[in-house]
């Protein structure tokens, strides 16, 4: 028995490892720190924007009002925006 294709798979798993993570998750929202452009631990409402964030959606989100996004907000951003149709609106 060799090692090679057992190093081989090893690897396979992990380099396909975040691929099945954000799978997992099921959104396509950039991570925080990626929209977080200046670096600051905020995300103001312009950088989500800039990261397709539908302006509406990310408002929404920043519970207190003051412009921006923490990582615990950002964890409930949806990419669809508010009217995704997720059944917590008045479409009816």
């Amino acid at each position: 028995m060799t090692k090679t294709p057992t190093a081989a798979a090893l690897a396979a798993a992990l380099l396909s490892f975040p691929l099945i993570a954000g799978a997992a998750e099921g959104d396509d929202r950039p991570g925080f720190d990626k929209a977080d452009s200046d670096g600051d631990g905020r995300i103001t409402v312009e950088e989500a924007t800039d990261a397709g964030i539908p302006e509406a959606e990310a408002k929404r989100e920043d519970i207190d009002n003051d412009g921006e996004l923490t990582k615990a907000d950002w964890k409930f951003v949806d990419m669809d925006g508010p009217d995704s149709g997720d059944g917590s609106g008045s479409d009816s």
